[in-house]
């Protein structure tokens, strides 16, 4: 996930790799991308789930509600 902190200078991007784990449908500010190195992950944008395969990159856009679903 390549996350973008448009309200915090001091690091515009993080980047974190691992397993997207479920978790709670939230909004915020920013634009998060998700690419997927390997395996399958289940992603929940705008109450649309999409289940992303190796080599799918998914972008959320600001204020857009997302949440990692566990199936």
């Amino acid at each position: 996930m390549i996350y973008q902190k448009i309200l915090n200078d001091n690091t515009p991007y993080i980047a974190k790799t691992g397993r997207l784990s479920a978790f709670i449908e939230h909004r915020h500010a920013d634009v998060e991308i998700h690419y997927v190195l390997e395996g399958y992950a289940n992603l929940v944008i705008d109450k649309k789930k999409y289940r992303l395969k190796s080599g799918d990159i998914a972008v959320v856009l600001p204020m857009q509600s997302h949440g990692g679903a566990s199936k």
